[in-house]
């Protein structure tokens, strides 16, 4: 196991009781008001914690990389993979996909109707979750300005998608911002990096390996973009470039490249 992969099921074993704990809690909560809340909750709850928890994690990687010390960041770092739920709800409706991390997809179950309402809900619960946190006021007020900005990078990127079909702009705005830039940004805003040429180093970084990272999804969906391979290899490239921007402890670097590795290399 390399590194990004450890840091990975480390933050897993961290986080899993702590959002099992918050979904159990928003069951019992939609149960009160009867069958059908209590049944799409439940359903959504299996999609919800679910997946690879990358976000979360280069979220916790970039504070600690910025000296944070606080393990209240395992817990926040969680509103951004609500967030990422959410979006995974909405995106299924728009690409009909039936399967979501191993099960039916909202939609699929229930409704388009239904899946809508469902990823609004997930929606609710990133931001409530979010200034749930123990973090001072005035963080959370900075990384919820954040969020805003990098949400409105997705839709803008969603509806481009829509329209226009699959571009390398698309794949930034969709993805790629929000799953690097928004990650490491909010990590070192949470631990009280201000300091511009850190904040741009680590969007550099972010923005590189959320583009290898949505690439490669791409070509394991067989997209038929040309030259995809080149691209991915291109973002790859320039994520190593940045790394020593970023960090200038070996035991980070060698974490930062481990985590371009495991975005290059997946097999799912």
């Amino acid at each position: 196991m390399d590194e990004a992969q450890a840091y990975l099921a480390r933050y897993k074993r961290i986080t899993d009781p702590i959002l099992r704990q918050y979904v159990d809690k928003q069951l019992c909560d939609s149960s009160r008001l009867g069958k059908t809340p209590q049944n799409v909750v439940s359903h959504m709850i299996k999609i919800v914690v679910g997946g690879k928890r990358i976000r979360g994690a280069l979220m916790c990687l970039s504070y600690e990389l910025c000296g944070g010390k606080d393990r209240e960041i395992f817990s926040t770092s969680l509103f951004l993979e609500l967030f990422h739920a959410a979006l995974l709800i909405h995106d299924d409706v728009i690409d009909r996909d039936e399967k979501r991390r191993g099960v039916s997809t909202i939609h699929s179950t229930f409704s388009d109707a239904m899946a809508i309402n469902a990823g609004d809900l997930v929606y609710s619960w990133t931001l409530s979750y979010l200034f749930s946190s123990s973090f001072s006021a005035d963080r959370l007020k900075r990384v919820a300005m954040l969020f805003a900005s990098y949400f409105t990078k997705t839709m803008y990127g969603q509806i481009l998608d829509i329209s226009a079909g699959e571009t390398l702009d698309t794949i930034r705005l969709k993805t790629a911002e929000y799953t690097g830039v928004l990650s490491l940004l909010a990590g070192a805003t949470l631990a009280g990096t201000r300091n511009k040429q850190t904040l741009d180093a680590l969007a550099r970084y972010g923005r590189n390996l959320g583009m290898v990272f949505q690439i490669q999804d791409d070509i394991l969906d067989g997209n038929t973009i040309d030259g995809l391979v080149a691209v991915r290899e291109h973002y790859y490239q320039k994520g190593i470039q940045s790394i020593k921007a970023v960090a200038k402890i070996k035991s980070f670097q060698n974490l930062l490249r481990s985590f371009l590795a495991l975005a290059r290399n997946r097999k799912s």
